[in-house]
């Protein structure tokens, strides 16, 4: 979608659900619109067999936009969608504390900085805990599907014998991942047709992240066949209207 086009479907959203009297309007169970979100995330290491190697990460900062789609199933549960882009970033060090052989081949020192972005596809189950006039507090649970759509590995390899090695790859990590998925929020009514709703989730890789195969010589390599887990820490506002709204505007 272009941008001036998607500009006026966000301007279009967001007038409705105001002058609208519940008379006005029907009220359907589901809901469509638009999020934003600022994420941290970073990678742990699993598996791997090098107990002279020490890994280290620093968390680094995102964002995920897109469109959503909330359909209530009953007084207490929903089920979520959405469609999004989504940016990641951070930074990982390995450091071997002990070589051998010869030491002009062994790695000593590698920094990793990473930047993933992703097409996401979550499906959630809502609960809802509380309700009071305007306000509800909901857990949920579910998974999201991401199709990646660009990945860029800065590598900085320091050797041996001090000879540092800089490298950019492009190739590294595998097009699809499954992301487990738990949030927790409040959905605050601005009116019976719109409401906005603030939540923080968390989200952990259950499939392979990296092509082993195309790692650098040097790097995953030194651990055997390690993999590694990416996290996401995510925090969503986002702004819906009621489907009927939208349809009684045709």
């Amino acid at each position: 979608m272009k941008p001036n086009a998607a500009l006026i479907v966000l301007i279009l959203l967001s007038s409705y659900g105001y002058g609208q009297t519940e008379a006005s309007l029907s009220r359907s169970k589901t809901f469509v619109g638009f999020y934003f979100s600022g994420n941290q995330s970073w990678m742990t290491i699993n598996g791997g067999n090098n107990s002279s190697a020490v890994f280290s990460k620093e968390a680094g900062f995102g964002f995920n936009t897109g469109f959503t789609l909330i359909h209530e199933l009953s007084s207490r549960f929903s089920i979520e969608s959405s469609l999004g882009y989504v940016r990641e970033t951070n930074q990982n060090s390995f450091q071997w504390v002990s070589v051998s052989g010869d030491p002009n081949a062994v790695v000593s020192y590698s920094d990793w900085r990473n930047s993933f972005t992703w097409l996401e596809l979550p499906v959630i189950v809502n609960f809802t805990l509380w309700r009071k006039g305007t306000q509800s507090l909901f857990v949920g649970g579910g998974l999201s599907t991401r199709r990646l759509l660009s990945s860029v590995l800065e590598i900085s390899t320091l050797m041996g014998n001090g000879f540092m090695v800089a490298s950019s790859r492009t190739d590294m990590v595998n097009e699809w991942n499954f992301f487990p998925t738990v949030q927790a929020g409040a959905h605050f009514n601005i009116s019976d047709q719109s409401r906005l709703t603030v939540a923080v989730s968390y989200q952990r890789s259950i499939t392979k992240l990296f092509k082993t195969t195309n790692a650098p010589t040097g790097a995953v390599s030194q651990y055997g066949d390690a993999d590694f887990t990416q996290n996401a820490l995510n925090l969503t506002v986002a702004y819906t209207v009621n489907w009927d709204s939208l349809r009684n505007r045709q």
